[in-house]
């Protein structure tokens, strides 16, 4: 398995946790726009081969992720993120650790928008290739 691919709007409705680790071959993860929107949590850590990483589309305001925290670490060959709109705005927890070849993150209006409280952290560790941060609307964004 090098692709998995998630459609738009899958387990809305349903709360959980999404993890993904230790998957040898997976290249490529694409999470379609509204999906996991009540999960609480989201991990994704020791894929070795994964490269890129995509959850909603840059222009949707139906977010993935809604409600959850975060976790992205130990992904050697990670060499994108992209966030659609709305995409863990209410989370309280992001920490991207461990990415040495990430080189781009792109945030959708109001991804990472965070809780309004004063318990949020944003964790970004050991990305030395990060060369680009860009959002589509600065004001919505982290």
């Amino acid at each position: 398995l090098e692709s998995v691919e998630i459609g738009a709007a899958s387990f809305a409705k349903q709360e959980g946790r999404f993890g993904l680790k230790a998957c040898e071959s997976v290249k490529e993860v694409r999470i379609g726009s509204g999906s996991f929107a009540s999960f609480s949590e989201c991990v994704v850590e020791e894929v070795d081969s994964l490269e890129v990483l995509a959850m909603g589309k840059l222009t949707d305001e139906n977010g993935c992720f809604v409600k959850a925290d975060l976790q992205l670490e130990n992904l050697p060959k990670l060499t994108s993120l992209l966030f659609g709109g709305d995409s863990f705005a209410e989370c309280s927890r992001v920490a991207f650790e461990n990415l040495n070849r990430l080189t781009s993150i792109q945030l959708g209006a109001g991804a990472f928008a965070f809780e309004d409280d004063d318990e949020t952290e944003l964790v970004m560790r050991n990305m030395p290739m990060l060369a680009s941060l860009t959002t589509v609307d600065a004001k919505k964004s982290y």
